[in-house]
């Protein structure tokens, strides 16, 4: 992310007009390699990243480690709850969901009639001939223990010293207080990036226009990195929260409602639906507007236009008021020309910036969008996010097994597999479509009014598409014959396969031929650029720092030590990474 100087940035007041100038380095000296484990970065709900203040503990609170797991990459303006979420779904998200599933297993056999440990309600009536208990304990447990280990399970993983991943945090890995190892640890940000297994991008709208942002980006292809990378739009983050909380929040509605009030439950679902479908609406669109401004962005790029501390400053610090010697934009402007310059010429900004403009607009672009997208959004993520509470509910309704009929409750249990993995994952799907249309369409406009009257308007979409995918199932599992019901099952079981097909047959590490191409293609941009310039000099040639791009002062100088890894196709993935 955006590197500190005094709290951001590089040199702080030590710098000197006359001292040696500086280089950006792809090695990194040892004793500076620093990783910081999960709990610390994870610490107090994501306190670590309201602001960028330091103190001299910060430093401490990284250690020397041989390799670094993930680098996270990110913007300091944005919301630090959201980056809280996103990596606790990261690296909290999978442990939280089984271990929840597990804990919720305790009760669902301690509420059956034949053990009754716990008491249960009145049986409510589901079916004309059919009453089933409407259990809620595992409700209650499941959905507690999910949201507790998701915020905290970096801390229990710490307390019982279980290997916890170290990831590279600006903050905590660059030395603050210590003018020369701040530097050194700023200008040889490219060897953290080469000592790191896997690059996580906390993507924001403002993530392309920080100048470190871009070119951490630009390392990592540059070092010829397998492609792990997990880009995570916060705004996706968000959404998953949202639609989890809205999810759990209906399936305790509805059995508050059937415990409080016994309505037929067909009247209870749907008044559970009218409460939540609307707030579900508003977290689609801000969604789907969020990820629609990552394209225009992408489409928009211009390296040139991005924004660092210290032109931000006009090279004043704003703290102690002295000058800014070395410029960040010279430095990294530079190391982009060396790398996507033209093959076999002197390296030139103007040539190698817009080579690396158009490559960021076009095949990059492809790339992140492949991935970025809400109608890619893995299974097994909606599963969680969309389903999970409903799998609480579905072990509630364990109780009811050997107190009727054993095809009544082969037919419940097919239902409830059915909501699941079908239903709910469709309707999302379904919901994106729709969302993605009205965005299109009409966009996020100003004002309260219109924006509930398009929540309403998608609501009511949702709500056919509830129609249309969960009343046959409903309907039919009460028919005499169960041929009907099952080819309900199997006709969405059909179309899940169609839509998620990828995700259910195919690796869960997967990159389409075009995103791979895409990448490939940008990639060997700098394989060219740096093979063909591999032995000259590393002091740039006189015309090399043109005045629109670079204002006078010291000349930067690019270290030639680190030599391009053979390029290797791996994994991008979306937000949750599941191992």
């Amino acid at each position: 992310g955006e590197q500190l100087r005094d709290p951001h940035g590089m040199g702080g007041d030590s710098d000197s007009e006359d001292g040696p100038p500086a280089v950006l380095e792809t090695e990194l000296e040892k004793s500076l390699l620093r990783g910081t484990p999960v709990h610390r970065v994870l610490g107090c709900l994501g306190s670590n990243f309201r602001d960028n203040a330091f103190d001299e503990s910060s430093y401490h609170k990284s250690q020397e480690v041989e390799a670094i797991d993930d680098f996270v990459s990110h913007d300091w303006s944005s919301s630090a709850i959201r980056k809280f979420f996103a990596l606790a779904l990261l690296y909290n998200g999978p442990t939280a969901a089984w271990l929840s599933l597990l804990v919720a297993a305790v009760p669902a056999v301690l509420q059956h009639r034949r053990v009754g440990v716990l008491p249960l309600p009145t049986p409510v009536s589901n079916t004309g001939d059919i009453s089933f208990y409407n259990g809620y304990w595992c409700q209650a447990v499941g959905i507690v223990v999910y949201g507790v280990l998701l915020c905290s399970w970096q801390h229990l993983r710490a307390l019982l010293r279980w290997k916890s991943p170290f990831l590279f945090f600006d903050k905590f890995c660059i030395d603050q207080v210590n003018p020369e190892r701040q530097k050194a640890g700023i200008l040889g940000l490219g060897g953290f990036l080469r000592k790191t297994n896997r690059l996580v991008i906390l993507w924001t709208p403002r993530y392309f226009t920080r100048l470190w942002c871009t070119y951490e980006l630009a390392v990592w292809l540059h070092l010829q990195k397998p492609l792990q990378i997990v880009f995570m739009p916060l705004d996706t983050a968000a959404s998953l929260v949202k639609l989890s909380t809205l999810m759990s929040a209906f399936s305790v509605l509805l059995s508050l409602t059937l415990l409080l009030n016994p309505l037929s439950w067909w009247a209870s679902f749907f008044l559970g639906l009218a409460v939540i479908l609307p707030f579900m609406a508003h977290s689609l669109r801000t969604h789907i507007h969020a990820l629609r401004k990552l394209q225009a962005n992408l489409l928009r790029f211009d390296a040139k236009k991005t924004e660092c501390f210290c032109c931000t400053n006009n090279h004043v610090h704003p703290r102690s008021g002295r000058p800014i010697a070395h410029c960040d934009r010279k430095l990294v402007y530079y190391t982009l020309s060396r790398w996507f310059g033209e093959e076999g010429e002197p390296a030139d900004p103007h040539v190698a910036l817009s080579r690396f403009n158009a490559a960021v607009r076009s095949d990059f672009a492809d790339f992140f969008l492949e991935t970025a997208h809400p109608s890619k959004l893995p299974y097994k993520y909606l599963i969680v996010a969309v389903s999970w509470p409903w799998v609480f509910r579905g072990l509630d309704m364990l109780a009811a097994f050997g107190e009727f009929p054993t095809e009544g409750c082969l037919r419940m249990v097919l239902e409830y597999w059915a909501n699941i993995f079908l239903v709910y994952p469709l309707l999302y799907r379904f919901g994106v479509a729709q969302s993605v249309w009205l965005d299109a369409a009409v966009g996020m406009p100003r004002g309260c009014l219109p924006n509930l009257l398009l929540d309403v308007l998608l609501a009511a979409g949702l709500l056919a598409d509830t129609v249309v995918l969960w009343a046959p199932v409903g309907l039919l599992r009460e028919l005499e014959s169960p041929w009907p019901f099952c080819g309900a099952v199997l006709a969405e079981t059909i179309l899940a396969c169609a839509l998620f097909g990828r995700d259910l047959i195919g690796p869960a590490r997967w990159i389409s031929r075009r995103s791979s191409a895409a990448v490939q293609s940008l990639r060997s941009i700098s394989w060219r650029a740096t093979a063909s310039t591999g032995s000259s000099a590393s002091a740039p040639p006189p015309h090399a720092l043109d005045p629109p791009l670079f204002s006078e002062g010291a000349t930067p100088r690019l270290d030639r030590r680190a030599q391009p890894q053979p390029a290797t196709v791996g994994a991008v993935q979306l937000g949750v990474v599941w191992v």
